[in-house]
């Protein structure tokens, strides 16, 4: 009986020291990304691309940055905002309601869910720009829904 104890005693232990770090783990992370900004982008990548749902959203942009009746996300961060300006890892703000699609085709791609007003998606991967007509740029993005920041 005593070696059963032993043997529980020392997988608590072992679990214990394994949570403590892992937790230590995690916290020097995210120190780091809060240091060294583009960490920080990696790991919010990461995170949202593991455990965000992930779709395609058209992005398109018109004069002067405004956003357009066909898209209605825009680019919180300084820049042109122009499709060839988005970078992966750049977080993008919804304006009003727009449809998390299964594939980069407006109406030919089933709805995943609906994103609802100041919903964030974090870019994924630049799917493919589009000629667009009254726009500026526009074209389909990979995304995945995350965190918008300090504030949503």
């Amino acid at each position: 009986m005593e070696n059963g104890s032993m043997r529980s005693k020392t997988i608590r232990a072992t679990a214990e020291q394994t949570a403590q770090t892992a937790a230590l783990v995690a916290a020097l992370l995210a120190i780091a990304g809060f240091l060294i900004p583009p960490l920080g982008t990696l790991v919010n990548l990461i995170t949202a691309w593991r455990f965000g749902a992930t779709g395609y959203v058209y992005y398109e942009i018109g004069p002067n940055r405004t956003t357009t009746a066909d898209s209605r996300w825009y680019l919180p961060r300084a820049g042109s905002g122009t499709y060839a300006d988005l970078a992966v890892g750049d977080k993008l703000q919804e304006e009003d309601d727009q449809f998390l699609r299964e594939h980069p085709a407006k109406d030919a791609s089933p709805f995943i869910f609906v994103l609802r007003k100041a919903d964030c998606v974090i870019v994924l991967h630049k799917d493919h720009e589009v000629t667009v007509q009254k726009a500026v740029s526009g074209g389909w993005l990979k995304v995945a829904t995350s965190a918008c920041g300090l504030f949503r």
